[in-house]
């Protein structure tokens, strides 16, 4: 749509300012009212308000993660997958490596490249949050099960898989991979 008047601007303007569903409307809010020196926060921010990829996580959810960090036990595993699963912009790689990074000795990124080299077959998600859960605890067991077969440093294992498939794969693609 080309815009020939100044006036459709106007009323373009006044329909979007009516419209429901704002573009990521607590963010938009608030990187539109800071006043302060950047830091890398707020540029990452700004990079994710942009992707349309910022989650909104509560701090009920940052309670459990810091929970699960400080008194871990696996039984609490799949209920803090299952519910990072439910906020918008999470699916399971992204849950995943975010649960990497909090306890790298309990948890490893599942990707396509991963799992690849894992399984020998392509990574296909369920829509179900509790299908995806037992997919990556199922995961986590069987990488365990095969770190321990080949002393292999568990808190490395995603990263060694990821480039292991790089370099045996190089020829074949992922789907829907950019």
């Amino acid at each position: 749509m080309i815009i020939k008047k100044l006036s459709e601007i106007n009323d373009l303007a006044n329909h979007l300012k009516s419209v429901e569903g704002k573009y990521q409307p607590q963010l938009t809010d608030e990187l539109d009212s800071y006043k302060s020196d950047f830091t890398d926060l707020h540029v990452l921010k700004i990079v994710l308000w942009k992707l349309n990829r910022y989650p909104q996580i509560t701090s009920d959810t940052i309670k459990m993660l810091n929970d699960l960090k400080s008194n871990f036990h696996k039984s609490k595993r799949k209920d803090c997958v299952i519910e990072l699963l439910g906020i918008k912009g999470l699916d399971l790689p992204m849950v995943s490596t975010i649960l990497r990074f909090l306890l790298p000795g309990k948890f490893q990124i599942i990707d396509q490249r991963a799992y690849r080299i894992l399984y020998g077959k392509e990574l296909k998600l369920s829509s179900l949050k509790e299908s995806k859960a037992k997919l990556y605890m199922d995961y986590l067991d069987e990488l365990q099960k095969q770190c321990d077969q080949f002393h292999i440093n568990f808190h490395e294992a995603d990263r060694l898989l990821y480039n292991l498939d790089k370099e045996v794969n190089k020829g074949i693609k992922l789907k829907n991979y950019g």
